[in-house]
């Protein structure tokens, strides 16, 4: 397996892209005061930013090492193609994390407490949508970046 992964562009898509996702979860979800909590931190919306954009960042590098599998090279190489793996990738971090990781986790460290603990499997629509914006941007943002940093 050939390998093309520019870690630079995935971590900047990544970050890119997580500052509209962001905008979502604070603004239509409500919810970047539960990013703190993960971490200790409930309902403080600054270490919440700071998680998310680092957990963007991170989820950036991961698909740029995906798309650096010589099987994926179309998608690394035209932004358009680049979308179409964003929003594929999207729904399956969405199904993962928002599925079962997200709310066993809140639930470890009592966040929501009692009766509004989120169910598991909780696959909600509106942080579907914040992934897939993610997934777009990163998508759009990664192959031009390959070619310039």
């Amino acid at each position: 397996m050939e390998s093309d992964v520019n870690w630079a562009a995935g971590g900047l898509a990544g970050l890119i892209a997580g500052i509209p996702f962001g905008l979502l979860i604070q603004f239509v979800v409500g919810a970047m005061g539960a990013m703190g909590a993960l971490w200790g931190f409930p309902m403080n919306i600054g270490a919440g930013w700071v998680i998310h954009l680092v957990n963007s960042i991170v989820f950036g590098l991961v698909f740029a090492w995906i798309l650096s599998w010589s099987s994926l090279s179309r998608f690394r190489a035209q932004w358009l193609w680049g979308i179409a793996a964003g929003i594929v990738y999207a729904v399956v971090l969405w199904f993962i994390f928002i599925g079962f990781v997200w709310p066993t986790w809140l639930g470890a460290v009592g966040f929501p407490p009692g009766p509004n603990a989120l169910p598991v499997p909780y696959f909600a629509m509106k942080p579907l949508v914040g992934h897939l914006v993610y997934g777009v941007v990163l998508g759009a943002f990664y192959p031009p970046l390959r070619s310039r940093v």
